[in-house]
């Protein structure tokens, strides 16, 4: 790779992505310290899509010559000036696992078009899944992977460990009632929005776009929404005889710790809790937004997060579970035991690490947030957030995005002119890129 060949296009490149990331920083830093008015407008980004048209080609060619560690010394990597080609070619990255402390595995594609799983590096390596697997979940303790496929669902001990079960994937039309839209013969499965396996292996819970299910050796049993929830909007339905429609959108699902708990919820539905057998414990919120969107426990298993949305905005409320279950209120009202953690962001994913949460959200920036509600720090990588996880150290993070950005970090809070953050502790060390057309790259 002839880097002087592309000086004056990477000087170009440095020195306006350093201006944009030190007018942008010191912009966030006023309005976060000092308020939003008193910081000002927002600095405008002086690269545009025909620059970034211009470093996209490079990146592309430092790639097919082998040559990509230089490539993030002359161009440090970016979101907005790439905008154009993201809309054309971006293919989503979700579910982020750390398989140890050098890899994690991914899902690449959405639900509605899946593309690969794979095994990403720190040192660039990559891996793909074994057996054609569609899409990737994992267990809390990360011990054991869930594989999804065609017509079941694969548990292993870890990638490329012992298999522990095949089970069926879901339908979608799976404990219904009459009344509710029936499938017909040969349609696909529903789409798998979020695979998450249950402590031990022996069951994997499934988020589609027809419900929520848990999947066993012994068959499928519909979560959410359950009979009862069916039966009663199939009674308030009515529209011209049309059967009650098998949809559920922005549909969730988090495990606890010690998998006696599952919290989930879907669009329409409010934040719930259940047993793991499925038993409805607890219902609540949505509040201050107006759309569940997320869910998550801490790893000690004491507390929980829900996250509804509106929008790109969002609001994500924090509880005791000792004090959730049992809970019942009307949409919309607030209670002593859901306290706000985060009134910003729609959250996507989100993770745990040194005593903060790391609420993803859907412009592309991590908030680390104490359970009181204050802001740790923030970090910026671009397009909404598909997935975050912690190494088992705490000292690596990763980030995956709906750009096709897998973003692997460390803790290094030095200096460093091309990071967007607000007191990040982390730096980036390598980027995947997947677009549409362009063979995976490194950057």
């Amino acid at each position: 790779m002839d880097w002087k060949a592309h000086e004056a296009l990477a000087r170009e490149w440095r020195e306006k992505t350093g201006a944009y990331v030190e007018a942008i920083n010191a912009f966030v830093a006023t309005g976060l310290t000092e308020g939003w008015e008193e910081a000002g407008e927002q600095p405008n980004d002086p690269r545009d899509s025909e620059l970034g048209t211009k470093v996209a080609a490079v990146a592309r060619a430092a790639n097919e010559a082998g040559e990509w560690k230089g490539l993030r010394e002359h161009f440090p990597p970016a979101q907005a000036p790439f905008i154009s080609i993201l809309e054309k070619h971006s293919i989503g990255i979700h579910g982020v696992v750390f398989l140890d402390e050098d890899r994690v595995a991914a899902t690449v594609g959405s639900p509605w078009r899946p593309d690969a799983v794979m095994a990403f590096g720190f040192d660039g390596g990559t891996e793909h899944a074994p057996e054609g697997a569609l899409a990737l979940g994992a267990s809390p303790d990360r011990r054991h992977l869930a594989f999804l496929h065609e017509d079941h669902v694969r548990v292993t001990e870890g990638w490329g460990g012992r298999e522990l079960g095949r089970y069926p994937r879901p339908q979608g039309d799976e404990g219904t009632v009459d009344g509710v839209e029936e499938l017909e013969e040969g349609d696909d499965p529903a789409p798998v929005e979020q695979l998450v396996v249950m402590p031990g292996g022996g069951a994997v819970l499934l988020a589609t776009s027809r419900g929520i299910f848990q999947s066993t050796d012994t068959g499928v049993r519909r979560i959410a929404p359950d009979t009862e929830q069916l039966t009663e909007r199939v009674e308030h339905w009515d529209y011209e005889g049309e059967p009650y429609p098998l949809r559920t959108d922005m549909t969730h699902v988090a495990v606890s710790p010690d998998g006696s708990l599952i919290a989930c919820g879907y669009q329409d539905s409010q934040h719930e809790l259940r047993k793991a057998d499925g038993t409805l414990v607890g219902a609540f919120g949505p509040l201050h937004s107006e759309y569940p969107h997320h869910a998550a426990f801490a790893p000690d298993g004491a507390k929980a997060i829900f996250n509804s949305c509106h929008f790109y905005g969002g609001v994500t409320s924090i509880g005791e579970l000792e004090q959730l279950v049992g809970l019942e209120l009307d949409a919309y009202e607030e209670d002593i035991r859901l306290l706000p953690l985060e009134t910003g962001a729609r959250v996507y994913d989100s993770a745990f690490h040194d005593g903060h949460w790391l609420l993803g959200d859907a412009n592309g920036y991590i908030r680390a947030m104490t359970p009181g509600g204050d802001l740790g720090w923030q970090h910026f990588v671009g397009s909404s957030v598909g997935g975050i996880d912690v190494s088992p150290s705490g000292e690596r993070l990763a980030i995956a995005t709906a750009a096709g950005y897998l973003a692997l970090m460390e803790k290094d809070a030095s200096d460093d002119p091309y990071r967007i953050g607000f007191r990040s502790p982390f730096r980036e060390r390598i980027r995947y890129v997947r677009w549409a057309e362009y063979p995976l790259m490194r950057w």
